[in-house]
């Protein structure tokens, strides 16, 4: 089996950005627009090598739109797309008499002209940045032991970095430039760990009545990962970048690596089911994402901002299908 695909898509855009007062963005009306023609395709091939296992393959382009930036000077005055193409195999198998499933596949990711955040003196743009890639590894597995219990497994390894430093935004000043980096060669992707993986068990039962129920839970881990790129700002003579008068750098945050166990337990009957829960259940530690806060005026980070996973949460569901 084959599946195939095309598409072509055409995005135009007017806009005008109009500043009558303020010292951070240029006074006036600048107006422009812009137009971009994007080509996308996908192609799968699937071949069976018996009733209970499949060999697939996966080529597939996509992109991210583009469109207008903010006026301000050294900023483009728009963005072209992000391009992504993504590359995978994988075997999907059941064995055992169907007791063991069991899903394996490798994938790389190739991206390009990736939008970034720019910004200088408090006003935000952005800027297409250079290349990643994402290369990985994900299994899945699930074992029936008997009728009524099932566990599972799934893990995961992902090596994603910057293939090259991102464009830099120059801003001209009064007798220096501002060159500024949002990434930086060989810098892994925000928020993306190394290595992930879960386990879960559930045993479903008959209480009698025609009432039915599970009860059930899952382990979760999830590594260590950074909270951005490396940013890197140099004051240089004016146009000659090679003449680096000042420079500093900004190294990304780690967030170290955590696990959680949620449990959850239920019963209905018919189109009627009540299922209480209780989410890290032990009430660990972690952090979901961390920023650094600047000030308006000097850039200088000032605070740091961070959202925590869930803290051990109780909950009951009640659904009911009609």
């Amino acid at each position: 089996k084959i599946d195939a695909g095309l598409r072509q898509a055409r995005n135009e855009q007017w806009f005008s950005q109009n500043g009558d007062a303020g010292i951070l963005v240029p006074i006036g009306d600048f107006p422009g627009e812009s137009s971009e023609d994007v080509f996308t395709w996908s192609l799968s091939p699937q071949f069976k090598l018996n009733d209970d296992a499949m060999v697939y393959l996966r080529a597939a382009t996509g992109y991210q739109p583009g469109g207008p930036n903010v006026a301000l000077p050294g900023m483009p005055p728009t963005v072209d797309s992000s391009m992504l193409a993504s590359y995978e195999i994988g075997l999907k198998s059941a064995f055992a008499d169907q007791r063991v499933l069991l899903d394996v596949a490798a994938y790389r990711i190739d991206w390009e002209d990736i939008q970034v955040a720019a910004s200088f003196n408090g006003v935000g743009g952005l800027v297409n940045g250079g290349e990643a890639t994402s290369e990985g590894l994900e299994l899945s597995a699930r074992f029936r032991a008997t009728a009524n219990l099932n566990f599972g497994i799934n893990g995961a390894y992902n090596k994603a970095t910057l293939k090259n430093d991102f464009q830099p935004a120059v801003i001209p000043q009064d007798g220096y430039d501002v060159v500024s980096n949002s990434g930086l060669a060989g810098d892994r992707i925000p928020y993306v760990p190394e290595w992930s993986w879960s386990a879960t068990a559930e045993y479903a039962f008959s209480a009698g009545a025609g009432l039915n129920g599970q009860v059930g839970g899952a382990l979760r881990w999830l590594g260590v990962r950074l909270n951005g790129t490396t940013e890197r700002t140099r004051v240089t003579a004016p146009g000659d970048p090679s003449t680096v008068l000042m420079e500093e750098i900004v190294a990304p945050i780690g967030l170290d690596s955590y696990a959680a166990l949620d449990l959850y337990a239920g019963i209905g009957r018919g189109n009627w089911e009540v299922r209480a829960y209780v989410n890290n259940v032990t009430g660990s530690d972690g952090w979901s994402s961390v920023e650094l806060i600047g000030s308006e005026v000097t850039g200088v980070p000032v605070q740091t901002v961070a959202v925590p996973i869930l803290p051990r949460t109780f909950g009951v569901e009640l659904d009911f299908r009609f």
